[in-house]
């Protein structure tokens, strides 16, 4: 039963499995005009939760990259799914670019420690599809991520097809798509993740928040 559940721990917290990552959807980097509003969706890995909150999370650390007046709004949840972020009114603020992160909670990534039961994936496609829908309704382009990388074998079985369930909704609603995978592959030997083996370091965020900053072009 605890076959590929130990994180492979050191000093500060945890390593990430290594994969390779889903392919790209769309064309990037995305132009972003000076001022724009972005919005980012997702669970406690967009809201910080572990390391302090959404002032050091990665959508608060793209802001400060992007600069050009690019506002980038944290709606992130502790604990979230798609399903419960679906079940609720989405106001995006005259948001132009929604992105969203979901599958961890999804997954019931802790397997049996987990505090619910996991999400049937054909439920995860249809609340994804509809909060793309909403983000487009308001004009908004949207950029699905895929549930960012874990500690453990086991932890990554679970996620892996909410990751390509994902995709399969970026494919369906016309989005882009990204693997956020690609931000780490630099950061061999260094704890990316938290001694739980799901939650981003301080690091890891402000490396999510490079990667994205390459593929979010601002001017004029």
């Amino acid at each position: 039963m605890l076959s590929g559940e130990f994180p492979r721990w050191m000093m500060g917290g945890s390593a990430l499995s290594r994969r390779p990552p889903l392919e790209p959807l769309s064309s990037f980097p995305i132009p972003i005009a000076p001022g724009t509003r972005i919005a980012v969706l997702g669970d406690s890995n967009v809201s910080g939760s572990k390391v302090g909150g959404p002032a050091v999370a990665f959508p608060a650390a793209l802001e400060a990259r992007l600069g050009h007046g690019i506002s980038v709004d944290s709606l992130g949840r502790g604990g979230e799914t798609a399903g419960e972020r679906q079940s609720r009114p989405l106001r995006l603020g005259g948001a132009q670019l929604c992105i969203l992160m979901y599958g961890t909670n999804d997954a019931a990534a802790r397997g049996w420690l987990s505090s619910h039961d996991r999400v049937p994936i054909a439920d995860f496609r249809d609340a994804l599809t509809q909060i793309v829908a909403q983000c487009q309704e308001q004009s908004a382009q949207v950029l699905l991520l895929a549930a960012p990388p874990a500690g453990t074998a086991a932890i990554e079985a679970r996620v892996a097809p909410y990751r390509v369930a994902m995709r399969e909704v970026a494919i369906a609603t016309g989005s882009r798509f990204r693997d956020p995978v690609e931000a780490f592959q630099t950061a061999k030997d260094r704890p990316m993740l938290t001694h739980d083996a799901l939650h981003l370091t301080r690091e890891a965020h402000r490396l999510l928040a490079d990667w994205l900053a390459l593929h979010l072009v601002a001017g004029s």
